[in-house]
């Protein structure tokens, strides 16, 4: 990971967030609803910035240098691989592997680039990434290696049972159309390089995975399941992490799931004391972003949630619209009105909660 140090150059406006500051994950967020937001000020900041260049070494077989780009994005940027175009500055790689960002300017901080083979039509294909630290002066001759890419193979099977078919488990569509092992580069889920179906015997493959760390995430578990470790060859992905670079890139991943889910009941009621029919229950993991649910609450302001275990905050609105909008960065503010519980294998828990009013979310 290149670490830039000591010239003074020029000063340049820089990407600018609300309320003036340059770093995105400083930035406040706001809620528009039904009035007018006045005295809405950003001013642009002025901070050194500085060029980026290098050179794409090594290969990845079935993908020609010069008919790929490097992508340069902030660490924790808001970004998206989703569709057929990245966000970031984004520059092509000549034939001879060198690329050069030419006329931008970066300012100081935490940099990924990556090598990035883009398709019509379809989700870009990340070759390589790497980390770049930007200082105080220039980066040059950066390198960004490459590496034949892998492709990775494993299992879902359920606890206690030698064989499910997974084609035949409750479902409308079945968990062989709605259950997904995907990847993200460890710590940034915002790239998302591949997932994956499973087929009617739990087994799954992914290609083309560039040699690296990896969050590993499944969704649309059959249900009645939770996931209870995620396994690449005989070790526990601590945290749901794996490493596949040399030998152990061809070891299998094993996702094991549990039928003892826990639950969590209880009842809403409004500030003053009545029982908050139709209200909204979001509940959320801890630490925030594995895990969320949303259910309504009935006429009585009852809940239930069947859920994994774990520990989770909750929280309830009136309106149903604000709940759904609700964004992480304006939790803060209703946290003396959140539930927290841990969950364990087979426990319920009951709360009760009181629903954040119609309007009250903070600008």
């Amino acid at each position: 990971m290149p670490t830039i140090s000591s010239n003074v150059l020029g000063t340049y406006y820089a990407n600018t967030y609300y309320p003036g500051v340059v770093d995105q994950a400083s930035a406040k967020a706001i809620r528009v609803q039904h009035d007018d937001i006045s005295n809405l000020d950003i001013s642009l900041v002025k901070t050194q910035a500085f060029r980026v260049s290098g050179r794409v070494t090594g290969i990845a077989p079935g993908h020609f240098l010069d008919q790929c780009r490097v992508t340069l994005a902030p660490v924790g940027a808001l970004v998206s691989m989703n569709g057929p175009q990245f966000q970031g500055t984004t520059v092509q790689i000549g034939n001879d592997g060198t690329f050069d960002f030419g006329g931008a300017r970066f300012p100081p901080g935490e940099y990924y680039y990556l090598a990035v083979a883009a398709f019509a039509g379809r989700s870009n294909l990340v070759l390589a990434r790497e980390r770049l630290t930007i200082a105080d002066r220039d980066v040059k001759n950066s390198v960004l290696p490459l590496q034949p890419l892998v492709q990775l193979h494993g299992k879902f099977v359920v606890e206690g049972e030698p064989q499910t078919d997974f084609s035949k488990l409750p479902g409308v569509p079945p968990p062989t159309v709605t259950t997904r092992l995907g990847l993200s580069f460890e710590g940034d889920a915002t790239w998302g390089p591949t997932s994956s179906n499973i087929k009617s015997d739990g087994s799954f493959t992914i290609g083309e995975v560039a040699p690296g760390t990896y969050d590993v995430h499944v969704s649309g578990n059959p249900g009645g399941t939770w996931v209870k470790s995620i396994r690449l060859g005989s070790r526990e992905a601590a945290g749901g992490v794996i490493d596949v670079t040399g030998a152990s890139a061809a070891e299998p991943i094993q996702v094991l799931l549990s039928r003892s889910m826990g639950a969590i009941d209880g009842i809403v009621r409004t500030k003053s004391g009545a029982p908050a029919a139709g209200s909204t229950v979001i509940i959320l993991s801890v630490p925030l972003g594995k895990t969320s649910a949303l259910t309504g609450a009935d006429a009585n302001g009852e809940f239930t949630m069947p859920i994994a275990p774990g520990q989770y905050r909750i929280y309830a609105w009136e309106d149903l619209l604000e709940a759904q909008r609700y964004d992480p960065s304006l939790l803060k503010d209703h946290e003396g009105e959140s539930v927290t519980v841990t969950i364990r294998e087979g426990s319920s828990e009951r709360v009760t909660l009181t629903a954040i009013p119609s309007g009250s979310d903070a600008q």
